[in-house]
């Protein structure tokens, strides 16, 4: 039994008046006394003729069977908690097994709520990826120039030939694309890269395994696409919203500024969602159509990579199902005539660009520089 100095706070009704007085319970030897704010006792209720039911909002109604009509009402949490303790049964407060299963309730929706938080990020961050101002994308883009500068692939021919391949495509896109810089970067792995700022890296081992201009167009109107839409501060934003926490719903976009450039470069090299490929695919395509270069090379070079390499690159292994995407890319051709994607001459610069340049290996840039040894004490040695 608790002690009689344990007071909770309540409120009284008798039952017999309107009035609402203001008491404190005290726990006696098998009752419950309500007494005053001088201490003094208004009425003993025994016990075993409590009635009591915890409401919503954490509100405890008391009665007792001997004085009908008469109520005790309190907030104080510790009231149900003594009350139980005492062997008195609280109504709407589950025990035991019930105890458990609401528990496992609360449980699962608690996941279900995190769930559907890390479900809706991807909406969320395609959404804030509008507010960016194109001039933060270009400031974030400054470090990482400096970064991959020296791995470009930058001749002359080579930089006319994708501005001439650039143009055609940019020309075919809605009105408002801004303009795209397009290079060559000396990586071995079949690739080509979205960064911000409006700028695309196009690996020298894609240039490598195309067979023809037309199956770089298909690519670079894929690549030019994701730029379009901002899916590359899109994914940025995925990858940090954790840490940036939803600064930029008010217009707070220093944390972006923030992001080194070997992790920048890493964000880029990572899958986009099956959404935004999917609406890169189609929006590719309308730029095809509209320069007039041909579809069936961006299909081969999708259906050759998928033969030839025995797992296919990231940035097309997050695409859609490839019989439903290869039957979206031959679907339809455009009324007028076609013509090749580039020259014979632009081709051989861009396909000759890297060639004064040793060859960098695909894991590069996602290679960390190890931390220095630590010197070992006299102890360990």
């Amino acid at each position: 039994m608790l002690a009689t100095g344990d007071r909770h706070a309540a409120e009284f009704m008798d039952g017999k008046t309107a009035a609402v007085q203001t008491v404190a319970v005290l726990f006696d030897i098998g009752a419950l006394r309500i007494a005053d704010a001088a201490d003094t006792s208004i009425a003993f209720w025994s016990l075993s003729g409590l009635t009591v039911h915890a409401l919503p909002g954490g509100l405890l109604h008391v009665q007792h069977k001997d004085t009908p009509g008469a109520m005790l009402t309190s907030r104080d949490p510790a009231l149900p908690v003594a009350l139980r303790r005492a062997g008195v049964a609280v109504a709407g407060l589950p025990t035991g097994r019930a105890l458990g299963r609401q528990a496992a309730i609360y449980g699962a929706a608690i996941a279900l709520l995190a769930g559907l938080v890390y479900l809706s990020i991807p909406t969320v961050s395609r959404a804030l990826a509008g507010r960016v101002p194109l001039a933060v994308e270009e400031q974030m883009a400054l470090s990482l120039d400096g970064f991959l500068d020296k791995y470009y692939c930058r001749t002359e021919a080579a930089t006319r030939a994708l501005d001439t391949l650039s143009a055609r495509l940019d020309h075919a896109a809605p009105a408002g694309t801004r303009a795209v810089r397009i290079d060559v970067i000396n990586l071995s792995m079949v690739n080509a890269l979205t960064f911000p700022g409006g700028k695309i890296a196009v690996t020298r081992g894609l240039i490598d395994a195309a067979a023809g201009p037309d199956e770089l167009a298909g690519v670079l109107a894929h690549e030019l696409e994701h730029v379009r839409q901002r899916h590359i501060m899109a994914h940025i934003i995925r990858s940090s919203i954790l840490s940036l926490g939803w600064a930029v719903t008010v217009g707070d976009f220093s944390g972006l500024l923030v992001i080194d450039p070997s992790t920048m470069f890493e964000i880029a090299n990572l899958r986009f969602s099956r959404k935004d490929e999917a609406a890169a695919d189609l929006g590719a395509l309308d730029r095809l159509d509209r320069a007039h270069i041909a579809r069936k090379g961006f299909a081969d070079f999708f259906e050759r990579m998928r033969q030839e390499i025995d797992a296919i690159p990231a940035w097309l292994s997050s695409h859609p199902d490839t019989a439903a995407r290869l039957q979206a890319i031959n679907k339809g051709a455009p009324g007028s005539a076609l013509s090749p994607a580039l020259a014979d001459a632009d081709w051989q610069a861009l396909k000759t660009a890297c060639a004064d340049k040793g060859e960098v290996g695909e894991d590069f840039f996602s290679s960390k520089p190890k931390p220095k040894a630590k010197a070992k004490t006299k102890s360990e040695r």
